[in-house]
């Protein structure tokens, strides 16, 4: 505090250690809020990063139990990995700044790059559920349009103005990617594989695969009142799943009233068919309830089923049958039901229509079989895991009007 008398070196060495402490707590002050906003756009980066590799791993197991089929997911497998490029096509002077990533600039990385533009994507985890369109947005082979540099953080904008807002109705559409980008690198050895196609292994042909991909997840931004790109990266290595599927071989041993064996890469399970009966699939387990039930894995007829391990895979698998039985309507001189068709181990309803009677008015069902009363329409007969094979006769009771 200036008092009466100091002199002007005491006034001016006073003002200048209180401009010293308020220069020390602003830079302090802005320090923290600096070391605050690279923290939070870190953590935003890692989750980018994250959601990346939980979508590949996602992609890359679904792959697993569909590639036999068109679906979605096999496609947008085939999509990402017939994308993918070799270490050796890479420049050299590219490699570091591409895939180890230490770039001198967000800009000519992400918006100039070549091998960036031909090969890099990013997947829309939005569109992670549900029936997918491979070209509605979902996995986005770069084109140089749709990669930015970062405004503020790696990110994937779903509005064509670049905020988090989204357009009305279109809230999975991916509109714009700042600052992130992925590239699948192929293991440089492939495989001859021999692929048993065909039914029973008939046809035989040899294919290359590789053997696992790496992806490369690469962010750049610039932080807060820097000049100096920030950048957070990782590698997860994949197998392919082809190579995992085309190595394994597969045994499989149908029983049903015979015996049949079938071997080869993948095997369609047959639908058979038995008078009286009805075909509730293939159980991998013990049958119960007298064969109309399974303790185990059920497969169903038509199903496509295949090894997905490393060598011969064998499954015994046993034909499960549900007998016919019919419910027989007595209507005592009544109209409607007719008789319908249950089957064992399956819940079995009573119709829902009551049976009518000039001058009478229906009062319940009675089972001639058990001589048991009060069943009405609509209600469980028998429940589900039912042990009934003979056909049941309900009789209907009447009370005159």
């Amino acid at each position: 505090m200036i008092k009466k008398g100091d002199t002007l070196i005491e006034v001016s060495l006073a003002l200048g250690i209180f401009s010293m402490v308020a220069i020390a707590i602003t830079s302090v002050l802005i320090g923290s809020t600096s070391g605050a906003q690279t923290a939070l756009e870190t953590t935003l980066a890692r989750e980018e990063i994250d959601t990346q590799a939980e979508a590949l791993r996602f992609i890359q197991s679904s792959y697993v139990v569909s590639a036999e089929s068109n679906d979605e997911l096999a496609t947008l497998w085939r999509t990402i990995t017939g994308n993918a490029i070799k270490i050796s096509d890479i420049k050299e002077s590219d490699r570091d700044e591409i895939l180890q990533y230490h770039p001198t600039s967000c800009e000519n990385l992400i918006g100039g790059n070549d091998t960036i533009k031909a090969h890099a994507f990013v997947i829309n985890p939005r569109l992670m559920s549900g029936t997918v369109n491979v070209d509605d947005s979902y996995v986005k082979l770069s084109t140089g349009s749709n990669f930015f540099t970062a405004s503020t953080y790696p990110r994937l904008l779903y509005s064509s103005s670049g905020s988090q807002l989204v357009e009305k109705n279109k809230s999975d559409i991916l509109k714009r990617v700042e600052g992130i980008y992925v590239i699948a690198v192929k293991d440089p050895e492939t495989t001859g594989i021999v692929d048993i196609l065909g039914e029973k292994g008939k046809d035989m042909t040899v294919v290359s695969t590789a053997a696992y991909y790496d992806f490369y997840i690469r962010t750049c931004w610039y932080g807060m009142g820097t000049d100096e790109p920030s950048t957070i990266s990782t590698v997860i290595r994949l197998n392919d799943p082809d190579a995992m599927l085309e190595i394994g071989d597969l045994s499989v041993t149908l029983i049903n009233g015979g015996t049949t064996t079938q071997r080869g890469r993948k095997i369609v399970l047959p639908t058979p068919s038995k008078t009286g009966y009805k075909f509730g699939g293939w159980c991998e387990g013990t049958l119960t309830n007298g064969g109309a039930s399974c303790n185990g894995n059920v497969y169903k007829g038509g199903q496509t089923i295949f090894n997905t391990e490393v060598g011969l895979k064998e499954m015994t698998l046993s034909a499960i049958w549900k007998k016919l039985f019919y419910v027989v309507y007595d209507l005592d001189n009544g109209t409607d039901p007719n008789k319908q068709k249950c089957y064992r181990s399956e819940a079995c309803k009573i119709s829902s229509t009551k049976p009518t009677r000039t001058g009478f008015s229906f009062v319940e069902w009675c089972n001639v079989n058990t001589n048991t009363c009060g069943l009405q329409p609509g209600k469980n007969l028998f429940n589900a895991g039912n042990s009934n094979t003979v056909d049941v006769t309900l009789k209907a009771t009447w009370k005159a009007d």
